[in-house]
């Protein structure tokens, strides 16, 4: 592997000649590799956090590695505000005191490791619990990749060494009202061989709207180094280099566990009937660098809408090691009454951050017909500037097959008309897919109040997974959808401004609510209940139940494209097996029991759902651990 070194304030840059990364750090009119100053605040140091991790910037002219577009990979489906992946990085990247092995891409000049997630302004300070974490914001900023003629592009690529990562944007201007305008190019490079992380900026344009944040955080957002945030006394420079490198020791030492899901990954709104009887469980994390080395108290509460304890226990997560999750159940219960209801899980290890100790999630109680819904009647108006945007809440029902009924949205008047739609959940990373019939256009009202849309005539019936209702403004100054802040919340609504994503205002919930039934397939199938054909076979998952390894075994009546995947309860996707042209006759997959991050899921059903030759079949399965 070829190395070239710039010796300047010992910062060291390092282009990996297997990738074609060839670039000269010589500059024009300069004897040899001395820094170029670029105004007040370069040819600095700053640091260390309470890790270790320090930061070193100067000016290199031509450090920025173009990507080639023939041999690298692009980030499709990006636009305003949202953020794809997760990628693999190629390797296992040393990060704080823990390594990560994916990266999500975030439209707004940023990537994380792990889970991706949506980080819009405005933009926290770095480390911040409350957002994203595990972040490396290099120039999170409101950019945006929208439009059919923006040349706005992210882009990646692993070393043949699988010791180097580059993500590069180039050309992406920001976002602003009338329009977006500039030309923004950077990059984060990723270097196994030494830990650290370089931000190489080549051409960037100083916007008007958002200061960016530059700087990078751990994955609980309570260690990190943030390099600038404001720019009204020093624009960032063109060729700017900042280096964060990890320290060789650390005595920091992080004793640290709290809950990661509760009933679900994402710890979503869901619902159930009040007949239901179902388990409660949850799965706790060690978030530290030592080990915990006992067990320890994990406290579950099940709460009324007034905020009233229901049912109260205790039980114990065993020792673990940093990184280590694990499954803890807590008993079944059943929900006396219709009504909203709050689910607390609490680690109570004394440990360095009580900020992280606390995870709820809420879950609705209905009875049939259900009424499926995330708001409590607490009402404030939201829409977006300019002419095109959309919203939408996300609905996993608690039986199935369930007949759409009537969809219902709150609305603020405006000068314009709305429009809705209802979706299924086969976008990506399960996001609004195939519009299920037609879409309802609805004028403004003239004061603020509920809408009742009929869907009897779609007939649209859901037998798995989700579905959305969506409110979209496709004019200016259109109505507003109501959203409530009341506590807790669904996090299932999501916003759309050309591209979908959950949406950013995680402590609201959308007005938009639905009445269904609970139907009969083959009676009232519509488009929404995707009907099989004949042509496609899934047999039934083997050992159920059973441990892992699972086989799943199919047949096709003629050559296509097939896409096996596993998911949970609420219909969230936990791993993708198969997704790819196959040829005609019998084929089989094997889960692991991992979810798609390589992580064991705990005991429980899960469905296997076979999508082929513009058909769909799905098998149970019970997992035993």
């Amino acid at each position: 592997m070829k190395v070239w070194t710039v010796l300047s304030i010992g910062l060291v840059v390092v282009l990996v000649a297997s990738l074609g990364w060839t670039t000269s750090l010589s500059r024009p009119g300069t004897s040899g590799l001395l820094p170029v100053r670029g105004g007040a605040g370069i040819d600095s140091t700053g640091g260390p956090d309470r890790y270790g991790y320090t930061w070193r910037d100067t000016i290199i002219q031509g450090a920025f590695i173009r990507p080639d577009t023939t041999t690298w990979t692009r980030v499709t489906g990006l636009g305003d505000d949202n953020f794809g992946g997760p990628f693999p990085i190629g390797f296992e990247f040393p990060y704080y005191w823990y390594r990560v092995t994916t990266f999500g891409v975030g439209s707004n000049g940023y990537v994380n490791f792990g889970q991706p997630g949506l980080n819009a302004a405005n933009f926290d300070t770095i480390p911040d619990p409350a957002h994203v974490n595990d972040l490396l914001a290099i120039y999170e900023s409101d950019l945006d990749f929208s439009g059919s003629t923006n040349a706005g592009r992210c882009w990646y690529k692993t070393n043949a060494a699988q010791d180097t990562l580059i993500v590069a944007f180039t050309h992406v201007p920001h976002w602003y009202s009338n329009g977006s305008r500039g030309n923004n190019n950077f990059e984060i490079i990723l270097s196994k061989r030494d830990s650290t992380i370089t931000f190489v900026y080549d051409t960037v344009t100083v916007p008007t709207n958002y200061d960016p944040e530059i700087g990078i955080e751990n994955g609980s957002g309570t260690l990190g180094l943030e390099r600038r945030r404001t720019l009204a006394l020093t624009p960032i420079p063109n060729f700017w280099v900042i280096r964060f490198t990890p320290p060789t020791s650390t005595s920091y030492q992080a004793l640290d566990a709290g809950p990661q899901d509760v009933m679900n990954p994402g710890s979503h709104g869901f619902f159930k009937m009040t007949t239901d009887t179902f388990p409660l469980w949850g799965t706790v994390k060690n978030m530290g660098n030592v080990p915990i080395s006992a067990p320890y108290d994990v406290w579950f509460r099940v709460m009324d809408s007034t905020g009233s304890a229901l049912w109260d226990t205790t039980t114990t997560a065993p020792p673990s090691v940093p990184g280590q999750v694990d499954t803890v159940r807590f008993g079944s219960w059943t929900p006396p009454v219709i009504g909203n209801y709050t689910l607390r899980i609490q680690t109570l290890l004394p440990d360095s951050n009580l900020l992280n100790d606390v995870q709820t999630a809420e879950f609705w109680a209905v009875t049939e017909p259900p009424i499926l819904k995330y708001d409590r009647g607490t009402s404030g108006g939201y829409s977006w500037s300019g002419t095109y945007g959309g919203f939408a809440n996300k609905f996993y029902p608690p039986k199935y097959p369930i007949a759409v009924d009537t969809t219902y949205l709150y609305v603020y008047p405006g000068t314009n008309r709305f429009i809705s739609g209802i979706y299924d959940a086969s976008g990506s990373g399960g996001s609004p897919g195939n519009l299920l019939g037609k879409m309802d256009t609805v004028p403004t009202p003239s004061s603020a109040q509920w809408f009742a849309l009929d869907q009897t005539t779609k007939n649209i019936v859901v037998t798995f997974g989700a579905f959305f209702v969506a409110w979209f403004q496709d004019v200016a100054t259109p109505p507003a959808v109501g959203t409530d802040s009341t506590y807790p919340h669904a996090r299932n609504s999501w916003e759309f401004t050309g591209v979908w994503s959950p949406w950013r205002e995680s402590n609201r919930d959308l007005q938009i609510r639905v009445k269904a039934h609970k139907t009969v397939i083959g009676v009232e199938a519509g488009r929404g209940s995707f009907p099989g054909r004949s042509e496609v076979t899934l047999n039934a998952v083997w050992p159920n139940p059973g441990r892992t390894p699972a086989a799943i075994a199919f047949n096709l009546s003629r050559e296509g494209r097939a896409r096996l995947a596993v998911y949970d309860l609420r219909g969230a996707l936990v791993r993708s097996l198969v997704d790819e042209k196959l040829p005609a006759g019998a084929h089989q997959a094997v889960w692991d029991g991992r979810d798609g991050f390589g992580r064991p899921v705990p005991s429980g059903v899960y469905f296997y759902r076979l999508e082929a030759l513009g058909a769909s079949r799905t098998q149970k399965g019970l997992l035993l651990r």
